[in-house]
């Protein structure tokens, strides 16, 4: 059965890959990538191909997200799946007030469960981390035990972060970034303008710009930054000190419009180089 390369999440920028791939490899590799909105792990996975020696610093609000990256760094875990692993009420009920009586086994599995028969668009899911029903109904695949089985065993095998080498965490983003030091690469990838949350909170405007009056404060201290978002927000990039260039979307947005993304960087701008020169996969 072949692996994942990273997780099936929302706002994935598995799609941004080939852009990406070209910023990355202008970094110098002098110290170490943080990514404080790692989300699926896309371009933390991306990053681990390119500099293969670079240390990692991931993080995300969502923490039962968050602890499949910390099962990535924990030396010699593994994954039993249990005998109630398809007592679905049982793994939705593991609420975000539960998972601090929760170890990680149970953190990472919970995740796995959920990702692969209630998200989606099939249930949804409150800040709290309750679930609501979805008014689509649930194909039944979804939750058929074969599926589910296979699904899960591909989803634990994802493993690209290296023990001793990466930290991994559930963290707000600004916890993260305090870490950085000059020579450190920062790659930003803030929930859009329309995302309802961030974690168990609203992202709003403010914490929007508290996004861009970070990025204006480091990139003269020497740290790099690379920032993706809708292009609606390019020329605040711009004002940042960022360098940037746009990308057509091949998805539209929930207003069914076309979706443009926006990429800034404060990284040396050089050839082009596709993304197969890497791990022989296209954009």
């Amino acid at each position: 059965m072949k692996p994942l390369r990273w997780f099936p999440w929302n706002g994935s920028k598995r799609w941004l890959i080939d852009p990406l791939a070209q910023e990355l490899r202008n970094y110098g590799g002098t110290g170490k990538y943080l990514d404080p909105f790692v989300g699926g792990g896309s371009v933390s996975f991306l990053m681990r191909q390119v500099h293969p020696s670079v240390p990692q610093a991931v993080s995300d609000a969502n923490p039962w997200l968050a602890a499949c990256y910390e099962r990535q760094i924990a030396r010699d875990f593994r994954v039993e799946l249990p005998d109630n692993l398809f007592d679905y009420e049982y793994w939705r009920a593991l609420t975000d007030d539960l998972i601090g009586e929760l170890d990680l086994h149970d953190k990472v599995l919970r995740f796995a469960v959920c990702l692969t028969t209630a998200w989606g668009n099939r249930w949804k899911t409150e800040t709290d981390g309750n679930f609501t029903k979805s008014s689509t109904p649930t194909n039944p695949k979804f939750t058929g035990h074969d599926y589910v089985r296979g699904k899960i065993e591909k989803f634990l095998q994802v493993q690209w972060l290296r023990p001793g080498l990466d930290q991994a965490m559930a963290a707000d983003w600004t916890r993260t970034v305090a870490e950085a030091e000059p020579g450190d690469l920062v790659y930003l990838d803030p929930p859009y303008p329309e995302t309802l949350g961030y974690g168990s909170q609203v992202w709003s405007l403010n914490d929007m710009l508290d996004v861009i009056d970070w990025i204006s404060d480091a990139v003269p201290k020497g740290i790099h930054v690379v920032a993706s978002n809708v292009a609606d927000l390019e020329r605040l990039y711009q004002r940042a000190g960022l360098r940037t260039f746009t990308v057509p979307c091949p998805t539209r947005s929930n207003t069914r419009r076309a979706r443009v993304e926006v990429i800034g960087t404060s990284l040396p701008e050089t050839e082009t180089i596709g993304i197969e020169h890497f791990f022989g996969v296209g954009s």
